[in-house]
């Protein structure tokens, strides 16, 4: 007979869900207790060290979780064979080589655990629907919308049976075969199962827990995907107000709400509100002095691609200049120096300044040339040209900054 672990799970309070350095504290200390006084070959010791694994893998530490998780699998394989420890310490390595990009070996090693997981454990087992449930993002990864969506379906009734409508990791499924839905271009099936999934999460969660706010964004993207930008800004305000009472307004989480909300913001036409909540986010990352490019980078980028439609030149002179001076793109790295410098020369010559945009392409293409791995000096400018049509230009605008940007190299 097949086992059951089907039992419901308490959930996490939500300061901890918020946290993920927090849960990889409380995890180290567990598993150093469970070293201490069982052995660190012990079920259980192996058991919390595949939970430190996963938290790692949830703050972007693939690499060291994959190392904890390929140890784990071969330990738990000597120690107790074919087992549901062994298996689920198999499905978490799987979620890490996901996290890392290594789709093949990921999927391989699911459609080996998972035939496995419904003869041990059940086919409605929590860790069996799991399982199937990575698998079926897997597949979407993968392009195979079409068997993602057959296995999700039959994940969400698994997991009502199992655990009941409202249970979170139902919700989870729910929502995850909406995103499936929605990369299909099923719209309609995708808001349905999104709407679901939300009033789950409110009514089970609070309208604060991070589960429910991811929940919310998708629906609101969904929302501006289905041609109703009004219901996605409205629910992009409402996660931004809700994570800017949580954590303030430069956490990494709050800058993501304010981009969303300003892409539904251009989506329904307003691009003087999108540019406004930009600024005033960049403004607030200035005042405390964040020098992490890469949360002040994409707010940068828009806020220029921005004044580009808007045709504000002098405004996007004056923004490049002072948001993107030398001193700062220097920081980005030699790839992220040269792009910058290269988007600069786009900049100027859009603003009939061609001469100075050739100037600052031909300092991108000088920092390129000859290094290995990197476009060569003659090939900067195509593909410097195809990135930014692909970014913050469309294909009129390119063609017109190709032109002068030719001419100003044509005029050094």
């Amino acid at each position: 007979m097949a086992a059951d672990d089907s039992t419901g799970v308490a959930q996490e309070p939500a300061w901890l869900a918020s946290d993920p350095g927090a849960r990889v504290q409380i995890m180290e200390g567990r598993v150093a207790t469970l070293e201490s006084t069982h052995g660190r070959d012990s079920v259980e010791a192996l058991s919390a060290r595949n939970e430190l694994a996963m938290a790692y893998n949830g703050i972007g530490e693939v690499q060291k979780a994959l190392t904890v998780l390929e140890e784990n699998s071969k330990r738990f394989r000597e120690t107790v064979g074919d087992s549901l420890e062994t298996l689920t310490a198999e499905t978490n390595l799987a979620v890490a080589y996901h996290s890392g990009g290594r789709l093949a070996e990921a999927t391989a090693l699911l459609e080996r655990t998972l035939p496995k997981l419904v003869e041990i454990a059940g086919p409605h087992a929590v860790t069996t629907l799991a399982a199937q449930n990575n698998l079926a993002s897997l597949l979407r990864s993968l392009g195979d919308t079409d068997r993602a969506i057959a296995l999700l379906q039959d994940t969400v009734e698994g997991y009502e049976q199992a655990l009941g409508k409202l249970h979170p990791d139902t919700l989870a499924a729910r929502n995850n075969l909406a995103s499936v839905h929605l990369a299909k271009g099923d719209l309609e099936k995708a808001l349905n199962l999104s709407e679901k999934a939300s009033e789950g999460y409110r009514a089970v969660l609070g309208e604060g827990h991070p589960d429910t706010l991811r929940a919310l964004n998708n629906l609101a993207v969904i929302y501006g995907r289905a041609g109703q930008p009004d219901k996605a800004v409205g629910l992009h305000k409402a996660v931004l107000d809700e994570r800017r009472s949580q954590q303030g307004d430069t956490h990494s989480d709050v800058v993501r709400a304010v981009n969303n909300l300003a892409k539904s913001y251009l989506q329904s036409g307003k691009s003087d509100k999108a540019l406004g909540v930009l600024k005033e986010s960049l403004a607030a990352m200035n005042r405390e002095n964040l020098e992490g490019d890469e949360e002040k980078l994409p707010t940068r980028l828009r806020i220029l691609a921005i004044l580009l439609q808007l045709n504000r030149k002098e405004e996007l002179i004056s923004f490049y200049q002072g948001e993107f001076s030398e001193d700062k793109i220097s920081r980005l790295g030699l790839e992220g120096h040269a792009a910058m410098l290269a988007a600069g020369g786009l900049i100027f010559a859009l603003a009939g300044r061609g001469a100075e945009g050739a100037t600052f392409l031909e300092r991108s293409a000088d920092l390129v040339d000859g290094k290995p791995n990197l476009p060569t000096k003659g090939g900067l400018l195509e593909q410097m040209l195809s990135l930014v049509e692909q970014t913050i230009l469309n294909k009129p605008a390119k063609q017109v900054a190709e032109s002068k940007i030719r001419g100003g190299l044509n005029a050094t």
